[in-house]
């Protein structure tokens, strides 16, 4: 091989070498890691962003709408919305817009108020208000729609006056359900309670809370004539709803009738308050009487049973009386007929010996 010739293969093997060095530098492409953020919606990957910050600005930016409709400063992010940050090399990375355009489409953005959770017994109701002290203010209105509006204020500012000889007083009110309020990021589709066109928030919840409902309610014209059956009749209402269950429902006084068969005794010659019994349980045919104990008191007379409520003695006296002439002083007392007062439907009552 000659000088040139030399050369020639030197310079081809050092070409070859760089095409090699090349072609590998080629088939391994290397990218650089990068932190970006992953969209979630409802736990489904919706695109990847470079910045929480710049989607949760631009969210707000868009939805001016929502701000003036509610008087606040910002609207947020749905609340099954996730972001979470991560590494990736050479994923696509998504636009703030094509990303807010995918949730715009799909779910409700938010803004801060309070949930309100009534806790019933079969399931929960949640309503939504921008001040807590709607619901504070709606339940209270809500009371006074029952009870006397003047004597419910003086119990709120603890200004009632005492009772000298008789009267009433509110000494508690009891709300039978849990309720719980929070602070929370309230959908923007559900129904919010708020002060706007005229519309009071609070004599709006007061109404759903009365209603169950905020459909508009129909209005009729009571005539002399008329009873609540003849209206609930005429509109087709159910009487249940507006019957007050003290006065337009039969049940079982309870302990009350004890003071009725001592009194029927006393009349009847049949009773010796300085008499002893025993006290505890007694047997009338197959059933097995107790005092409210269990064990009574041991020996004591009618007059320490009429204090402690004594069923063992009530039960005794009535016996003596019998049926029939414990009957008789029970229609004599009033009981199987109407008072008369003149709260409306009032039941009569049965007198009932089976």
């Amino acid at each position: 091989m000659n000088k040139t010739g030399a050369i020639f293969t030197i310079f081809l093997a050092f070409v070859l070498a760089i095409g090699l060095v090349f072609i590998d530098n080629a088939g391994d492409v290397y990218y650089e890691a990068q932190d970006v953020y992953r969209v979630y919606l409802d736990g489904s990957s919706i695109g990847i962003i470079r910045s929480k910050s710049d989607l949760e600005a631009y969210i707000n930016e868009k939805q001016n709408a929502i701000k003036e409709q509610y008087n606040v400063s910002r609207v947020y992010e749905p609340n099954n919305l996730k972001i979470e940050k991560e590494i990736t090399y050479n994923e696509k990375i998504s636009s703030v817009a094509e990303v807010y355009n995918k949730i715009s489409n799909e779910k409700a953005f938010t803004i801060d108020g309070y949930i309100v959770t009534i806790k019933k017994k079969n399931d929960d109701l949640k309503l939504y208000v921008l001040d807590k002290n709607v619901f504070t203010d709606a339940i209270n209105e809500t009371v006074k729609s029952f009870v006397d509006k003047d004597k419910y204020d003086a119990y709120l500012r603890e200004q009632q006056q005492d009772i000298v000889d008789e009267g009433t007083i509110i000494e508690n009110v009891y709300i039978e359900d849990d309720i719980n309020i929070k602070k929370g990021r309230i959908p923007v589709n559900e129904k919010i309670f708020y002060d706007h066109d005229s519309v009071s928030a609070t004599k709006e919840l007061t109404k759903y809370l009365i209603f169950g409902n905020l459909d508009k309610q129909k209005t009729y014209k009571c005539k002399s004539s008329d009873t609540l059956s003849s209206i609930a009749d005429a509109n087709k209402l159910n009487m249940t709803n507006y019957l007050n269950p003290l006065v337009s429902y039969s049940y079982e006084p309870g302990s009350t009738m004890k003071i009725y068969s001592f009194m029927s005794a006393i009349d009847s010659d049949l009773y010796n308050g300085n008499e002893k019994y025993m006290s505890g349980t007694i047997k009338v045919s197959d059933a097995t009487i107790k005092d409210f104990n269990n064990v009574g008191w041991g020996s004591i007379t009618f007059d320490e049973g009429f204090s402690y409520s004594s069923n063992v003695a009530a039960t005794i006296l009535s016996q003596r009386l019998g049926k029939e002439k414990l009957s008789e002083y029970y229609e004599k007392f009033g009981f199987g007929k109407q008072t008369g007062i003149t709260l409306p439907e009032e039941a009569s009552g049965t007198i009932d010996f089976n």
